[in-house]
């Protein structure tokens, strides 16, 4: 008999190709006590009885006849004795091969353990000799192989596997259906990843040196279908070498985030662009105002900025409605555009008032003519709806001075806009020098707030944020307010950009980072529940090197734990500059402080980037509030926000909730955090305890404060 060498051929079915992996085993070399002929039964007992596998003897009738000692499991499993017929379908295995006088393979299966048992009759002895081996490991590795290409056929990444000169030599149907190319297009051909039309010399050394250097790559690609159209991918490349440390493959594994790049397009045009007429924004104005002011000040150049407001637009909503104010919105905004030249910026500041930024001007005379041309423009008649109408527009123009910042010049620009609406209308003011002169003002406003730091006038307010799912009050945002004893409660937009100014805001933050912790204290010591108490951070607070040491000395100070402590900071903060105050963030997180990022959307930041940030949650802008549902556009965008905020385990709160058909819409995309006038605008101290013990917040306004009032 021949059990020298026993081949197992295992189909393995990858791509629609079959594979065969072919197992040997030496069986011959563990058995010490197969009989060789003339060697009777008990010589094979007895020379099998050191032997760890397993050997049996049975009758050609199927019952046991002797085992050795490797035998135990067998004979458990079996429940047989000797002298006892074994049980099926080993008893038919048996007969089969006692009837043949063939040989007969299976195996024994005990939980982890897989044994290989082959019947072998000896016809002249009229018995079945029954040798088995531990296949477990082989076993393993047949169901490894199964697994991987199961996992390879169904998973809903594309997958390439490619040699080491980057052919392929297989891919899945995943890559076929993001890509369009079957496994016959692309196989023996070399891998390409990009839009070949970007596709360039640089990207390409990039891509290799770090295959080189770190063994993969990882990044986000435009690529081309078989159809030609181009979809975005997530890729990642990794280097496969063998023992002596040689490359012997790549894979590549590809994932279609066109979608989501999609939205995040669509983010950016919502957070930089007016929906109505397609004009830059105020923030993007803003943006593109101070670089032009940077350049300014390096070059001497000589900039300008209008602000130009319509006279008597009122009467068009109100006569002809809202659908025909806004053609004329659309129509105004095309004629100011067509009255600058391509290197000026126009934007809509909102309502009716548009700003426009004039660069590289001869003198201020040059702003003064396009000033004219807007006036004449504007005042131009319109038909609409069988009426002819007659606009115009006040328009300030001021000159940018050396030292002078953008938030100046504004408000600069808005008293002579006003000048100009005051005299008459249907012109334009300049900023004089006695326009600059009453500017001098805001020295004494300083004074004055210098004074309310002292004397205690700064005050945290506190707006509820509402769990709608639980009914619950998750948490505060402390927001500061003046209780000015001559002017009454002065707004936070009116002070802030002040202490900003006059460097007095890092010692205007402490003071409420104080307060509120110390109130916060005070709440968890009478045992009332209020949640998180979020905290607005500026820019300059942020990088004041002595900022995390004042953190940590004011909630040790007042007893406040830190893990109720969230730390609201502005988008801005992350698009513009976000790579000096990672290492801040994660020394507070570090602390147990959480981190939320305020008002986004505003300023854009990436979602993809968000995963590698240290954030707990996000606060969606009310910008994006105020037009859902009835806005498509803005209904998907932040649907969208919240299923990828949600997919990388951000928590989201939806500020500026101020109606029903708000809150349904936000509850309905999976959002239960909710802040906002619709539940109540901010209070005093003394006014959150009744707030924190109100009876339930799920998903309906009757339960909490409404005020709509601003």
């Amino acid at each position: 008999m021949n059990i020298g060498l026993q081949p197992q051929i295992l189909p393995v079915k990858a791509s629609g190709s079959v594979h065969l992996l072919t197992v040997r085993s030496t069986m011959a070399a563990q058995y010490k006590g197969i009989p060789k002929q003339g060697e009777t039964l008990d010589t094979l007992v007895t020379l099998a009885q050191d032997n760890p596998c397993p050997v049996l003897v049975l009758s050609f009738d199927g019952r046991l006849l002797d085992a050795n000692a490797g035998s135990w499991l067998v004979m458990d499993h079996w429940q047989a004795s000797i002298g006892q017929p074994i049980p099926e379908p080993w008893l038919s295995l048996a007969l089969a091969a006692a009837g043949s006088g063939e040989t007969m393979e299976d195996q024994l299966s005990v939980g982890m353990v897989s044994i290989s048992l082959l019947f072998f009759p000896a016809v002249p002895h009229k018995q079945i000799y029954v040798f088995g081996m531990d296949v477990s490991v082989q076993k393993q590795i047949e169901q490894k192989v199964a697994l991987n290409a199961k996992v390879f056929e169904s998973t809903t990444e594309g997958i390439l596997i490619m040699d080491a000169d980057m052919r392929v030599i297989d891919a899945n149907p995943a890559y076929s259906e993001i890509t369009g190319y079957g496994p016959g297009e692309v196989l023996g051909e070399t891998a390409a990843f990009a839009d070949p039309a970007r596709q360039s010399a640089e990207f390409l050394n990039e891509l290799q040196a770090s295959l080189a250097q770190k063994e993969s790559w990882q990044g986000e690609l435009w690529s081309l279908r078989k159809d030609g159209a181009r979809y975005a991918e997530s890729l990642s490349i990794s280097v496969i070498k063998d023992e002596s440390g040689q490359v012997t493959h790549y894979t590549a594994v590809l994932t279609d985030i066109t979608l989501q790049k999609r939205a995040e397009e669509q983010l950016l045009q919502m957070a930089h662009f007016d929906m109505l007429t397609g004009l830059p924004n105020r923030r993007l104005f803003h943006d593109r105002l101070s670089q032009a002011i940077l350049s300014a000040e390096r070059s001497a150049e000589c900039i300008a900025v209008m602000l130009v407001d319509l006279d008597g637009f009122k009467l068009v909503n109100d006569h002809l409605g809202h659908i025909a104010g806004d053609q004329m919105l659309e129509l105004i905004s095309q004629r100011i555009a067509a009255s600058v030249r391509a290197s000026d910026t126009v934007a809509r500041m909102g309502g009716d008032e548009f700003l426009v930024l004039l660069r590289h001007l001869g003198s201020l005379q040059d702003a003064e003519m396009i000033a004219d041309k807007i006036l004449q423009a504007v005042s131009a008649p319109v038909m609409m709806q069988d009426h002819e109408i007659f606009l115009t527009a006040s328009i300030g123009v001021s000159e940018h001075r050396k030292g002078q910042t953008s938030d100046q010049l504004m408000r600069l620009l808005d008293s002579v806009m006003y000048q100009a609406k005051n005299e008459g209308k249907n012109s334009y003011r300049l900023v004089g020098i006695q326009t600059h002169e009453m500017a001098g003002d805001r020295l004494a406003w300083q004074t004055r707030l210098r004074r309310a730091l002292e004397q205690g006038e700064i005050l945290p307010y506190y707006q509820g944020i509402f769990d709608t799912e639980y009914g619950t009050l998750a948490g505060l945002e402390v927001l500061a307010r003046w209780q000015s004893p001559t002017d009454g409660l002065i707004m936070p937009g009116q002070f802030i950009p002040l202490a900003e100014e006059s460097g007095l805001i890092k010692r205007l933050g402490e003071q409420i980072l104080r307060q509120a912790c110390t109130q916060g204290a005070a709440w968890l010591a009478e045992g009332l529940e209020v949640g998180l108490l979020s905290i607005n951070v500026s820019a300059h607070q942020l990088h004041d090197k002595g900022f995390l040491e004042t953190v940590e000395r004011v909630l040790e100070q007042t007893g406040f734990p830190a893990e109720r402590l969230d730390l609201e900071l502005s988008e801005a903060i992350w698009v513009e500059g976000r790579e000096s105050v990672i290492d801040s963030l994660t020394r507070l997180r570090a602390m147990g402080i959480r981190v939320s990022i305020d008002d986004f959307g505003t300023k854009y930041a990436s979602l993809a980037y968000l995963r590698h940030l240290p954030v707990d949650r996000i606060k969606i802008d009310k910008s994006f509030m105020d037009d859902i549902p009835g806005s498509d556009i803005t209904s998907a965008i932040v649907s969208a926000i919240m299923t990828m905020a949600t997919s990388i385990g951000l928590e989201v709160v939806a500020e500026g909730i101020e109606n029903q058909s708000q809150l349904d819409f936000m509850n309905g995309a999976g959002c239960r955090l909710i802040q906002g006038y619709l539940y109540g605008r901010p209070q005093a101290a003394e006014a959150v305890p009744a707030l924190s013990r109100r009876a339930d917040f799920r998903g309906n306004s009757r339960f909490g404060v409404v005020d709509h009032e601003r």
